[in-house]
């Protein structure tokens, strides 16, 4: 089996619940325009610049907080899937 990332996860569904609090539509409607499902602009803007704004604030967090190499490799986070 492979393994399966419950912080990517979590993280999709915060981002999708903020999206949906933010520009006023249901999160199966946000779900469904990032699935390339529905065609909304306003949406899919929402959801790639919060989705910017954590990957910036996780980039902060590495450059301040020490990490070894391992724990640094298991904390990297990579939504370009989204």
């Amino acid at each position: 089996f492979p393994s399966h990332d419950r912080s990517k996860d979590t993280f999709n569904a915060l981002l999708v619940q903020q999206t949906a609090k933010i520009t006023g539509v249901s999160e199966r409607h946000v779900r469904r325009v990032i699935n390339d499902n529905y065609d909304n602009e306003a949406v899919r803007t929402v959801y790639m610049e919060l989705m910017d704004g954590q990957n910036k604030l996780m980039e902060a967090v590495k450059q301040l907080v020490p990490f070894d190499g391992h724990r640094d490799q298991e904390l990297e986070v990579n939504y370009k899937n989204y």
